[in-house]
């Protein structure tokens, strides 16, 4: 009789202190909680601050519609860095790919060893937060690339320190090997 009732104190001292975690769960979750949005999706702070994505205004912008001229044979390969806009670097450094065809293929663009991430946009109609959007969202996965074609736009984000978020719009496409680019690039805050 005395383990049952031993037992059965047991139990109810076992549901208090779940109902009383509970409550401190919940309690912790709400005062987390981020204007408008309902406790049961706050986050931590720590976690929130992680995944911030930062105001426009927090982006100063680095360069503006900075032209850039890709002109290689059939065939070939050329790298740029949109850290500073450049084109023709060494490959370590190349924030983008560009791989010349031969014949009536496209030539393709794809994220460089130099670039922490890329995203494939329908068109050059974003700002800084968008670019960081997408390629949170909708990243090009590993070998992945785009074709080149009048219109298209690629978000890039580069891993060198600090990092920016370049927009590249693909202006005009010429010959075997010759494409006009247009950059503009936003310093990443910290």
């Amino acid at each position: 009789m005395v383990s049952v009732l031993a037992l059965l104190i047991s139990a109810a001292a076992g549901f208090f202190s779940w109902q009383t975690y509970r409550l401190a769960t919940a309690s912790a979750v709400a005062n987390t909680a981020a204007p408008g949005v309902p406790a049961p999706y706050a986050v931590s702070s720590s976690a929130a601050s992680v995944d911030r994505q930062p105001e426009p205004e927090e982006y100063p912008a680095v360069y503006a519609k900075e032209p850039l001229r890709v002109q290689v044979g059939c065939s070939a390969v050329l790298f740029l860095d949109l850290d500073e806009p450049r084109v023709d670097v060494t490959e370590p450094v190349a924030d983008l790919r560009y791989d010349s065809r031969c014949g009536a293929a496209a030539p393709r663009l794809r994220v460089g060893p130099g670039a922490d991430g890329g995203s494939r946009l329908g068109s050059a109609d974003t700002d800084a937060a968008g670019c960081f959007r997408a390629i949170r969202t909708s990243p090009l996965g590993p070998g992945a690339d785009m074709e080149v074609k009048k219109g298209a736009a690629l978000c890039v984000r580069t891993s060198e320190a600090p990092a920016v978020l370049a927009l590249v719009e693909i202006i005009d496409v010429g010959g075997t090997g010759t494409a006009g680019l247009r950059a503009t690039a936003w310093r990443v805050p910290d």
